[in-house]
């Protein structure tokens, strides 16, 4: 070698000094290099060969340190001074590369050792605290209603909860040790996060196995409890198959859901499975009992329909009342708990008594309707009656001007008459009394106006006076009457509000006719006692 080359710097190797059994392609570069006499060529298969190690998906620094142990000496061979130049040049730029790789290599490696590291502080920093993250781990709630482990729900909550837990953190460690076996570093690095990790381990697994114990030996004990205790006939009678088969499929739901160790998640669907195939049995057996009695059920429905037929042919007649078919239905009904039925049969049985009792309710519900209509038709009537009286009481009020004193009074007579003898409600009749009241007011009017055109001397006629104060008097007297009876109303019933207001108002006014009234007999007296004293 000449003296202007110098020795290309060494790639640091891994500390691990343990021998490794060469690798495949590594003998097979060995074998092809006895085969080979020419240095040159030698060489260059080395160079391949170590350029191909590193640019694998995963370098291959193994088989690049060997190829490159066994290319370093065959330098020394006789070669020609440019070749072994052009052979160095090469040699330096895949030792470069090599050199510039493994950094690198370090570098993510470093990178993701100080990741790993941070990962394991964090779980034994919850280790630390592992009790207080029990306590803050949401409460865990039986996914399905199951009665058999109901009596140890509190149970089963608090054990899967902090199973939950220690499943995470479980995960967690195994998690990183596989990381830690993909990490390219040094094995004391790896030796060292794998005691942690194996010291987090030992303050999981250990309690988590403890756990699943427990909490397995609890679940298989009440599933073969539930399988015993429901076995018997006694048992069976009073629980229906199929809630029994939705308590198996819950329990199996319930498998699922928790951490049951191997053994105890095989003997529970072993259990439920065979008691899943006795109650299969147990069914099969209960329909063939079943239809040996339908055939009795059928001999006792054909005993009610020979009672029920007649009640169906009685009640087409228009003289059967629905109290006799009552009293019949009844009668059968009663003489059908006494026989042995079967649920569907009583069914179809009431369904057979209530077709036989329809042509009755037809008829029934045909006189209602009939009923209602006349009901109807008479409220027309009492309308039409009402609105007709309204109407002629509005004529009248529009011929105060038009008719005399006297007409007015007797047609006001005759609304009386008519009003005492309308059908109305007690509502209706106040307004309409109401209405006739403003009439009358407005005849009195007229009566004033009337007076206020005769002579001094009729107007001042003693007589003529005295009727004015009686009929003032008897109109007063009429007012208080009808403002008490709005105040007996409004006291001893509970109104609406927009009712009360109404009779309010109604008060109101009679209350300006009373003042009216008094103002007037108090103004006639007055001449009354002038002209008895002149």
């Amino acid at each position: 070698m000449t003296s202007e080359i110098s020795a290309p710097e060494e790639v640091v190797q891994p500390e691990d000094k343990q021998e490794k059994p060469a690798s495949p392609v590594l003998k097979e570069l060995i074998a092809e290099l006895g085969k080979l006499t020419s240095g040159e060529e030698k060489i260059r298969r080395c160079l391949d060969f170590m350029r191909a190690a590193l640019s694998d998906k995963t370098a291959r620094f193994k088989d690049y340190w060997e190829a490159k142990r066994l290319c370093l000496p065959m330098f020394k061979e006789a070669l020609a001074a440019p070749i072994r130049s052009i052979l160095w040049a090469e040699y330096i730029e895949i030792s470069t590369e090599a050199r510039h790789l493994k950094d690198t290599l370090d570098e993510q490696s470093a990178f993701a050792m100080e990741q790993i590291d941070l990962a394991i502080l964090a779980i034994e920093a919850d280790l630390e605290k592992l009790d207080d993250l029990v306590a803050q781990t949401s409460h865990w709630v039986i996914p399905v209603h199951c009665e058999t482990v109901r009596p140890k729900k509190d149970l089963y909550t608090t054990l899967q909860r902090e199973l939950n837990l220690l499943n995470t953190l479980a995960a967690r460690v195994n998690s990183f040790r596989k990381e830690v076996i993909r990490t390219e570093m040094r094995i004391r690095f790896k030796n060292k996060f794998f005691d942690r990790l194996s010291k987090a381990g030992d303050k999981i697994f250990p309690k988590r196995k403890e756990l699943i114990r427990q909490i397995s030996t609890e679940f298989l004990t009440d599933v073969k409890d539930f399988a015993a205790k429901h076995s018997s006939e006694e048992a069976l009678k009073d629980i229906p198959v199929f809630a029994l088969r939705d308590e198996i499929k819950a329990l199996q739901i319930l498998a699922k859901e928790l951490t049951l160790d191997t053994h105890a998640f095989t003997e529970t669907r072993l259990e439920l499975s065979k008691y899943w195939d006795f109650l299969k049995e147990c069914d099969k057996e209960r329909k063939k009992e079943m239809a040996e009695k339908k055939e009795f059920f059928k001999k006792n429905v054909d005993l009610i329909m020979d009672k029920i037929k007649p009640l169906a042919d009685r009640c087409q007649s228009e003289t059967f009342t629905m109290d006799e078919a009552m009293k019949q239905s009844n009668d059968i009904l009663s003489f059908m708990k006494t026989i042995e039925l079967g649920r569907d049969e009583v069914y179809y049985l009431k369904d057979e008594i209530s077709k036989a009792r329809t042509p009755v309710f037809e008829r029934m519900r045909k006189e209602q309707q009939i009923r209602e209509k006349e009901i109807e038709e008479s409220q027309r009537q009492r309308r039409d009656k009402i609105e007709d009286f309204k109407r002629r009481l509005q004529e009248a009020c529009d011929q105060v001007l038009e008719k005399s004193v006297e007409e007015l009074l007797s047609l006001k007579d005759e609304l009386n008459k008519q009003l005492t003898a309308l059908s109305a409600t007690h509502a209706e009749k106040e307004l309409l009394e109401h209405s006739l009241k403003e009439l009358r007011d407005r005849i009195i009017d007229k009566k004033e106006k009337a007076i206020a055109s005769l002579s001094d001397e009729e107007r001042n006629s003693l007589q003529h006076l005295k009727q004015m104060v009686e009929e003032w008097k008897a109109q007063k007297q009429e007012i208080r009457t009808q403002l008490e009876t709005y105040r007996k109303a409004l006291a001893g019933s509970g109104f609406d509000f927009e009712k009360a207001m109404r009779y309010r108002e109604l008060m109101d006014e009679e209350k300006v006719r009373l003042d009216k009234a008094n103002n007037a007999i108090e103004e006639i007296e007055t001449k009354i006692e002038e002209l008895e004293n002149t």
